[in-house]
């Protein structure tokens, strides 16, 4: 319920069904509980919410929301408590990786954060992905650290083929 993607958005779904109160429960626990009760083996919540409304909604954040702001850990404790199953979530007992996974995926390497040039190199050569894939993630790599108006943003962009981004 919160993705601000515009094909998800255009299309009525994500962010855009936020926007349709009736559509969404004001109570956000008690939403929680009921998803419990259907069976999920877990929860995942997105840790902003919109403070001129009257709602907390699960994976729920607007446009405002800046990606580096802090997630509200207070709002997601609620939920958290409430919960017997695992709730996924900033603070909580397992974790969600989007951007920061799409930016350096060696956040998850048992040697740690390697710098994102070699990611980026790695990426492209050693992973069996399709090209429109892996030009989008090195994209996101490159708009994240530096910038596509720079001869390595160009180059992705102008690439055919994997061999091209190697």
């Amino acid at each position: 319920m919160g993705c601000l993607r515009s094909f998800s958005v255009s299309g009525g779904m994500g962010a855009a069904s936020l926007s349709k109160p009736d559509l969404i429960h004001d109570d956000t626990v008690e939403l929680a509980r009921r998803i419990e009760k259907t069976g999920v083996s877990a929860l995942a919540v997105h840790g902003r919410n919109d403070d001129h409304m009257n709602f907390w909604s699960i994976n729920y954040r607007r446009v405002a929301d800046k990606l580096r702001d802090p997630a509200k850990w207070s709002e997601i404790a609620d939920i958290v408590a409430s919960l017997s199953i695992p709730v996924i979530a900033n603070g909580a007992s397992s974790i969600m990786a989007a951007r920061g996974a799409l930016w350096n995926a060696s956040i998850f390497s048992p040697k740690g954060k390697l710098p994102w040039e070699d990611v980026k190199k790695e990426y492209s050569i050693l992973w069996d992905n399709d090209i429109k894939s892996t030009k989008h993630t090195l994209k996101e790599m490159i708009m994240y650290y530096s910038s596509l108006e720079l001869p390595e943003g160009k180059a992705v962009i102008k690439s055919e083929s994997l061999e091209d981004l190697a």
